[in-house]
C-alpha cells in the first residue's frame, strides 16, 4: 500500500512521535511547535463547542458500559475477542480504579500500532 500521501498531508500531527525519534532537532521544534498550536486550537474549540469535547469522565462511563456489555450482557467473560480502538478508550477501557479527576489509575496505555492481551 502506498503512504507517500502522508508526507504532503497537511495533518501529519498524527506522525509527531516517529518524526520526534528521528533526533532531528529541527524537525522536532518544527513538530513541538505544532503540538504547541494543536493544543491552543483544541483549548478553543472546547470554549466554542464545549459539547463536542468528551470529558475524561464521559469516556470512563462509556468504555465501562461497553465493557459491562461485553462481559455480563453478552456472555463473552470467557472468551477472547480482538478490540481494535484510540488509546484513551482503552486505557479507560482496561482500567479499574481512577484519580480523582477521573483519569485511569491502572489502566493499560498502549501506543501506536501495539497491541496486548488484557484479561478483564
Amino acid at each position: 500500500m502506498d503512504f507517500s500521501f502522508l508526507e504532503r498531508s497537511k495533518a501529519q500531527g498524527f506522525w509527531i512521535k516517529e518524526e520526534l525519534e528521528k533526533n532531528d532537532e529541527e524537525n522536532s521544534k518544527r513538530w513541538l511547535a505544532e503540538i504547541e498550536n494543536t493544543l491552543k486550537l483544541n483549548e478553543l474549540m472546547k470554549k466554542i463547542h464545549p459539547e463536542t469535547i468528551e470529558s475524561q469522565k464521559a469516556l470512563n462511563d462509556r468504555t465501562q458500559n461497553f465493557r459491562k456489555q461485553l462481559l455480563e450482557d453478552r456472555g463473552f467473560a470467557d472468551k477472547k475477542i480482538l478490540i481494535v480502538s484510540h488509546s484513551a478508550f482503552l486505557e479507560s477501557f482496561t482500567a479499574t480504579k481512577y484519580w480523582k479527576d477521573d483519569t485511569p489509575l491502572d489502566g493499560n496505555y498502549l501506543k501506536n500500532a501495539e497491541f496486548a492481551e488484557v484479561t478483564l
